[in-house]
C-alpha cells in the first residue's frame, strides 16, 4: 500500500431511551496499538437493531464493539473481510440468544423474531473494505460526485473493496436513514442527529492521508456555492505561506542552476579545445551521427499518415508515445503473454516457460526474476500482491519479499479471476466460485452457459465480464445474463482479447487486438472512448492489457513491447 489514511469522522445518531425496541448507534475501533493498526487497520460501524422485546441499548452498544475488538483484531492469516464475517456471525449469534430467556417468559416460550442491520468498514492502509449483514446503504462521495457502494451479496452478508483517495467521503446509513437522507441530500444540506427516529443513524468518514482530527469536528464536504453552480471541484489550492516556500525554492533553483551553467561552460570548453586537437577524426565521428539520426527522422517521416477527421465523431484518443521497453532487450528468447500492474512495479510473464520479468513502474528496466512458476495464467491485482493460477493451483505472491502468500491446491485451473476474497474460474462451460479453504478450494457453480466454452478472458466488479471463444462481451449479474451490449462503436469488436474491470476503477477496459485498439466503456456499456497509437506499426499483436490500481495509467503489452499510456 503507497498511503496511509486516517478518517475525520461525524457521528449521526438519534438519542435512544436506555430500554427500548430499537437500538441503533455507531461504533469506532482504533487500535491504541500502531503495529496493530498497521496489521489490521481501524474498524468503523452502523447498526439498528430491532425486536418485540425491549432491550439494553448500551448493552447491545458494548456487545458489538467488544465482540469487533476481540474476534476482528485476534483473528490472524484471513483476510479483512473474512475477519469481519467472522465478527459479525459471532454478533448477531450473540444478540439473538441474549433474551432468550425473557421472550421465553413473556411470550410461553415463543420466540420473538429480533432484525439486524450492521454496516462495517475496515481502513486499512489505503483500502477501504465494506462488510455488510442485512439491509443498509454505503454512499461514496468522491470530488463532489455521488455513488452508490454496490456489493456482492453472499447470503446474509454481502461485501465490496476499494481504493479510497484523499478528501473521499464514506457513509454508512442504517435503511431508515437512507430513507431519510437519501443520495443527493448529502450534497445540498448539513447532517444532524436531531429529531432522528430511533432506527436512524449514520456514521460519515472523510479520508485524509496521515492526519489525525477531533471525532467532535463536523464534517463539511459539500460547497453550497459550488453546488447550485455545479462547478468542477478545485483541484489546486495556493495559499500565502506555500506562495513564499515556492519562491525560496526558485531561488534555490536559480543558484544551483548558475553553478550548472558555470560547470557546463567549463566542460564545452574543454570539449572545443580537443575537438581542434583531434582535427579529422571528430569530424567523422559527428558525420556518421548525423547521418544516423537523419536516417532515423527519414523513418519516422515516411510513415503512412493516419486518418484522423473522424476521431472526435469515434471518441478516438490518439497515443503517440513510443514503448517504454522491449522485454527481448533482457531475453531474446523470451515468449511475453500477459501484463498486470502492481502499487510500484509491472510484471511481464512468459507463460510457457513461467518466467517473470519485472520493472518498476517509475524507471522501466524490465529484468528477468529470480522465481518461475510452471503454468502461470491469468495474472492479477490482490491488495499490492500479485495472484495468478498455475500448474498446482491459485497463489498470491509478493513481489516485495519474494515469497508465496498464499497457496490453494486445485489442479485445471486456467482462466481466473479474484474479487473479495472469491477466486471465479472459466472451466468447461461454467464459472466455477471457489472460497478459500485452508490450503485448499472449496468449488460452487456461480452460472452456466454454452457461450462461457473456450472462453478467453474474466474479471469481476460486482458482476461478471466475459470475453467469449468468438470474442464479444458478456455480462453477468449474480449468475444471470445481463442484457449487455457496447453501444457507440463504429466498428464491431472482433476477436477481442481481454476485458479489466475493477470494483474501484469508473471503467471497464478491452483489448481489440485486430481493430488495433483498446475500448473503454462504462458498466452499461456506453463507449467512453477508444485508444489507437498514432503509428499504425504499433499495436498490431496486443497479447495483454493492464490498469494500474489507482486508474491513472494503462499499460500494452504489444507482442514483447511495452506500452504505458496515461488515462
Amino acid at each position: 500500500m503507497n498511503k496511509r489514511f486516517t478518517a475525520k469522522i461525524q457521528n449521526i445518531k438519534p438519542s435512544i431511551e436506555s430500554s427500548s425496541n430499537i437500538v441503533s448507534d455507531n461504533i469506532v475501533v482504533i487500535p491504541e496499538s500502531a503495529d496493530l493498526k498497521a496489521r489490521k487497520g481501524s474498524v468503523f460501524a452502523t447498526f439498528c437493531i430491532k425486536s418485540e422485546i425491549p432491550n439494553d441499548s448500551k448493552l447491545i452498544t458494548k456487545i458489538i464493539t467488544d465482540i469487533l475488538n476481540e474476534t476482528y483484531y485476534q483473528s490472524e492469516n484471513i483476510s479483512p473481510i473474512q475477519s469481519i464475517e467472522r465478527a459479525l456471525s459471532d454478533i448477531t449469534e450473540k444478540i439473538l440468544n441474549l433474551p432468550s430467556e425473557q421472550i421465553r417468559s413473556l411470550s410461553g416460550g415463543v420466540k420473538k423474531e429480533v432484525s439486524i442491520d450492521i454496516l462495517t468498514a475496515v481502513l486499512w492502509g489505503n483500502v477501504i473494505y465494506i462488510v455488510q449483514y442485512g439491509e443498509g446503504k454505503v454512499y461514496l462521495i468522491r470530488d463532489g460526485f455521488p455513488k452508490t457502494i454496490e456489493t456482492l451479496n453472499e447470503g446474509n452478508f454481502s461485501a465490496a473493496s476499494g481504493f479510497i483517495k484523499e478528501d473521499d467521503v464514506v457513509a454508512l446509513c442504517t435503511p431508515k436513514f437512507a430513507e431519510l437522507v437519501p443520495l443527493e441530500k448529502f450534497l445540498s444540506q448539513p447532517l444532524l442527529g436531531a429529531d432522528l427516529p430511533p432506527d436512524a443513524s449514520s456514521l460519515v468518514l472523510k479520508f485524509i492521508e496521515e492526519v489525525t482530527f477531533s471525532e467532535k469536528e463536523t464534517i463539511k464536504f459539500y460547497d453550497e456555492k459550488a453546488v447550485k453552480k455545479k462547478s468542477a471541484p478545485q483541484l489546486f489550492k495556493i495559499d500565502k505561506t506555500g506562495i513564499l516556500k515556492f519562491l525560496k525554492k526558485q531561488r534555490f533553483k536559480l543558484f544551483v542552476g548558475s553553478i550548472v551553467l558555470l560547470m557546463v561552460a567549463s566542460i564545452q570548453t574543454t570539449l572545443t579545445s580537443k575537438s581542434e586537437d583531434s582535427g579529422i577524426k571528430d569530424e567523422n565521428v559527428m558525420g556518421e551521427s548525423t547521418q544516423q539520426l537523419t536516417e532515423e527522422t527519414s523513418q519516422i517521416e515516411t510513415l503512412p499518415e493516419v486518418e484522423t477527421s473522424k476521431d472526435a465523431e469515434t471518441k478516438t484518443t490518439r497515443v503517440k508515445d513510443p514503448p517504454i521497453y522491449n522485454i527481448k532487450i533482457t531475453e531474446p528468447t523470451a515468449e511475453t503473454s500477459e501484463i498486470a500492474v502492481l502499487d510500484d512495479n509491472v510484471i511481464v510473464s512468459d507463460n510457457s516457460s513461467g518466467k517473470l520479468y519485472i520493472s518498476t513502474i517509475n524507471t522501466p528496466k524490465y529484468e528477468k526474476y529470480s522465481t518461475s512458476f510452471d503454468g502461470i495464467n491469468s495474472l492479477s491485482y490482490d491488495d499490492g500482491n500479485l495472484s495468478f493460477s498455475d500448474k498446482e493451483g491459485y497463489k498470491v505472491y509478493s513481489i516485495v519479499i519474494d515469497k508465496v502468500l498464499e497457496s490453494y491446491s486445485k489442479e485445471g485451473l486456467n482462466k481466473t479471476a479474484t474479487y473479495l476474497d472469491f477466486v471465479y474460474s472459466l472451466e468447461d462451460g461454467k464459472i466455477i466460485k471457489y472460497t478459500k479453504e485452508k490450503n485448499e478450494l472449496s468449488p460452487s457453480l456461480w452460472a452456466q452457459s454454452e457461450e462461457f466454452t473456450d472462453a478467453k478472458s474474466l474479471s469481476v466488479a460486482t458482476s461478471i465480464y466475459v470475453i467469449t471463444g468468438d470474442g464479444n462481451v458478456m455480462k453477468h449479474t449474480r449468475g444471470i445474463k445481463d442484457d449487455f451490449e457496447i453501444k457507440g462503436l463504429d466498428a464491431p469488436l472482433k476477436r477481442a482479447a481481454e476485458v479489466v474491470a475493477y470494483y474501484n476503477f469508473d471503467n471497464i477496459y478491452i483489448a481489440d487486438p485486430e481493430n488495433k485498439r483498446i475500448i473503454v466503456i462504462n458498466e452499461n456499456g456506453e463507449l467512453i472512448k477508444q485508444l489507437k497509437h498514432i503509428n499504425p506499426e504499433h499495436w498490431q499483436n496486443i497479447k495483454d492489457i493492464s490498469v494500474d490500481p489507482e486508474e491513472e495509467k494503462l499499460f500494452v503489452l504489444d507482442g514483447s513491447k511495452v506500452f504505458e499510456v496515461n488515462l
